[in-house]
């Protein structure tokens, strides 16, 4: 007991305060988003999965020991693996994608989306090869980094191969950016980073013109006729938006103004946007609170990440610093990601916002995350206490 009093008073305070700042802030805009269908079903179970997640969380700090993320790694990527084969079997199919099954759960249902394991299962995979052959990264040229690195692609290459087959492209896009990143934390040379970077460039191309594919083809050309960033760089102005999505968000969007319409008065969450409490959330807060409250939520984020990033870089171990720096990016791009969708800044894809977003899934997986980060943090203070005791 004196272990756990003892943990819990070193804590990483200003994490904590993030962590909880954005579910407080996922919870009120969830019930406003709620209020609006007359009951409050789906704000119910966000409470459930947040106060599970919560537990998840602490449970991880308290309790998980970073050895077993090493040494029983195969257990945790063998459970992903079979959790990917199991949405293509018993997964429902939601907007010609399955890559959801539902456990049930007396008067409600646990949605279980494997792919956002799969992330955080390849940040600790790439985490531990790279630390277990740290004395090959000096030597990092493109043929001796197959060579010496091989395991990084004989094991991911499966993960993302189920993951594709779930029709989940923007989970295997921040996964691999997030990867990446890594590799050039990891001190992996440039050189061999672009390589990579050109040959995944090659394989998504594929993968868009791929039998079953055509979605991403129509979604990139979506985009293309209206991003405002495209448009803008062409010397030209939109003067119709074609697509329904993105119209009705960045209607939502600059109908807030500076601060907002008030939830009193807002309306893009009754019905007018598709997905207002998954995809589009963000268009939401920013048409309610404005461009002030928009601001407000990504400098939060912002902390939250930064603060990650720090963690991991007084982390004395290659293996705990690389599974931080990569947790932390990787909450960072699907942030990005989901802003950049509502903004009409890239392509329209099925990604959440971390924390705010309803969907239990998300919530656990990133929890957790946020467990492993807190975790680091104290490591990191009791190394950085050793030196001078």
């Amino acid at each position: 007991m004196n272990k756990i009093i003892s943990k819990l008073e070193n804590i990483d305070t200003p994490l904590v305060f993030c962590y909880l700042l954005l579910i407080m802030i996922g919870l009120f805009i969830q019930m406003d988003i709620t209020s609006a269908n007359g009951h409050m079903n789906y704000f119910l179970k966000q409470l459930i999965f947040t106060i599970f997640s919560i537990t998840a969380c602490l449970l991880t700090y308290l309790f998980l020991k970073v050895e077993w993320l090493q040494k029983r790694f195969w257990y945790i990527y063998g459970i992903t693996l079979i959790l990917l084969i199991l949405v293509l079997v018993v997964g429902v199919v939601v907007n010609g994608a399955k890559r959801v099954f539902y456990i049930p759960l007396g008067f409600t249902s646990i949605s279980v989306q494997p792919s956002l394991l799969a992330r955080l299962t390849l940040i600790i995979f790439f985490a531990r090869v790279l630390s277990s052959r740290e004395q090959f990264l000096q030597n990092s040229s493109l043929f001796p980094f197959f060579k010496n690195f091989m395991p990084l692609f004989i094991f991911s290459i499966p993960v993302y191969v189920l993951i594709l087959f779930e029709r989940h492209f923007s989970a295997i896009i921040i996964s691999a950016v997030t990867l990446l990143s890594v590799l050039f934390l990891a001190n992996i040379k440039l050189a061999t980073i672009i390589i990579l970077i050109f040959c995944l460039f090659f394989a998504g191309i594929l993968a868009i013109y791929m039998p079953g594919g055509e979605y991403r083809l129509q979604r990139i050309k979506v985009f293309l006729e209206n991003s405002l960033i495209v448009k803008f760089l062409q010397g030209e102005k939109i003067t119709v938006v074609t697509d329904y999505n993105t119209e009705h968000s960045l209607i939502c969007l600059t109908s807030g103004k500076i601060f907002g319409t008030t939830p009193e008065n807002g309306f893009g969450k009754y019905y007018y946007l598709p997905e207002p409490r998954t995809d589009y959330v963000f268009s939401i807060i920013g048409e309610e609170f404005g461009l002030f409250g928009s601001l407000i939520l990504i400098f939060v984020f912002m902390g939250l990440v930064i603060r990650g990033l720090n963690i991991s870089s007084r982390q004395e171990i290659l293996f705990l610093k690389l599974l931080g720096y990569g947790i932390s990016l990787n909450l960072f791009y699907n942030m990005v990601v989901n802003i950049g969708v509502a903004t009409a800044a890239i392509p329209p894809t099925g990604v959440t916002l971390p924390f705010i977003s309803h969907g239990g899934s998300s919530m656990l997986v990133n929890s957790i995350s946020i467990g492993i980060l807190l975790l680091l943090s104290r490591k990191a203070g009791v190394v950085n206490e050793m030196p001078g005791s």
